[in-house]
């Protein structure tokens, strides 16, 4: 178990929390209000999955760079499904 990975993963899955409510947030009269429990269930899923890295037996670096990509690609496509919602009408 690495501090290190535990702190990079509980960062990671809020960054992912953020972006997932704003991929969800309608404009107008129907709107998601921010969930706190499913802010903190995504931020402890990074944060295990954070701890479980040095278990794989590969350098950290490797996994770490893994999943910096798939964490900011999963960003970014909530980020542009967001901006997509509000440039459509919500669609």
């Amino acid at each position: 178990m690495s501090w290190e990975t535990i702190g990079l993963g509980l960062l990671a899955g809020g960054a992912i929390g953020i972006a997932g409510y704003l991929k969800s947030y309608e404009y107008g009269n129907n709107h998601e209000t921010f969930n706190w429990h499913k802010f903190l269930k995504t931020g402890i899923l990074g944060g295990i999955v954070g701890g479980l890295v040095p278990l794989t037996g590969q350098e950290a670096d490797v996994v770490i760079v893994i999943l910096e990509t798939a964490g900011i690609t999963a960003i970014v496509e909530n980020v542009i499904k967001a901006f997509m919602r509000k440039a459509t009408g919500g669609i």
